[in-house]
């Protein structure tokens, strides 16, 4: 957390995304599916996690928090919602001028949702931060259905909920993964809010840039940073750890995900150390 002062009172407010509590990133999806502007949500981010009743007037925002008061102007409005720049990053669109844009970069790799109620019947159980304890086959069809929702929403198409639906089942289960029953979770899935999902949607990209962090030998990037065809990659580490055995592949994909990550990873590493004897 980091510190704001107003008018010598200092009050504290979340510095990177795992310091948002499930609450303030419910408030952030839901002005983020509204299309609020990149500047007006640091600014009502500002305001929530202070927990700030605000009135506009006059050019300048008089603030109630708890029980003292204060007049702010915008200037200094701005200022103390720059706090929340760590929300966005700036991208360049590759247009003649060069314009820049302003995206959501999801940095969460704690859980907001350990668990998702499902009509108040039951729950399904959620993985553990950075997804610790998902099975390699749970990251496979999560990859896969990663994919087909980058696509279905790049595309407008209206297989994208479909997609994401099935992307958070392949996180969440009855109680155990079981790939023949990930229809079903998806359709509990379906029941839960489009904030609540998209929230959980954020949690796989900031795991996945965790994950592509800590096995850059895992997973090759371009010039630009960005993560190269995860789907092959994952078919690749199946063959190389199974040795080529077919029988052997169920192993690899029962396997525990950051097992598998691991030993790949040292793999490369002494394949490149090996190469490299090789020339000298």
């Amino acid at each position: 957390m980091r510190g704001i002062t107003i008018n010598d009172t200092r009050y504290l407010v979340p510095e990177n995304w795992d310091e948002l509590t499930t609450k303030d990133l419910l408030f952030l999806a839901d002005m983020y599916l509204r299309g609020v502007n990149p500047n007006e949500i640091q600014v009502k981010m500002l305001f929530h996690s202070l927990g700030a009743h605000v009135k506009k007037k006059r050019g300048q925002y008089l603030m109630k928090i708890g029980k003292k008061s204060y007049a702010v102007t915008a200037p200094d409005v701005a200022m103390m919602a720059g706090c929340f720049a760590f929300l966005f990053t700036t991208q360049t669109d590759g247009s003649e001028g060069k314009a820049e844009k302003m995206m959501l970069d999801p940095g969460l790799v704690k859980n907001p949702f350990p668990t998702l109620s499902y009509l108040g019947i039951f729950r399904l159980k959620g993985p553990s931060d950075a997804l610790t304890d998902l099975r390699y086959e749970q990251f496979i069809y999560l990859q896969t259905y990663a994919a087909a929702y980058a696509a279905a929403v790049n595309e407008q198409s209206d297989s994208a909920e479909d997609s994401l639906n099935m992307l958070i089942a392949s996180m969440y289960h009855l109680g155990e993964f079981d790939a023949l029953k990930m229809r079903k979770v998806g359709r509990y899935v379906a029941s839960q809010s489009i904030q609540a999902r998209i929230v959980v949607y954020w949690y796989y990209l900031g795991c996945m840039r965790f994950i592509a962090g800590k096995f850059p030998k895992v997973f090759e990037r371009d010039e630009s940073g960005v993560v190269r065809n995860m789907f092959d990659a994952q078919m690749r580490m199946v063959d190389i750890l199974a040795e080529g055995d077919v029988t052997r592949k169920d192993n690899v994909r029962k396997a525990m995900l950051y097992d598998v990550l691991y030993t790949f990873e040292g793999n490369v590493e002494r394949a490149e150390e090996i190469e490299k004897m090789r020339k000298q």
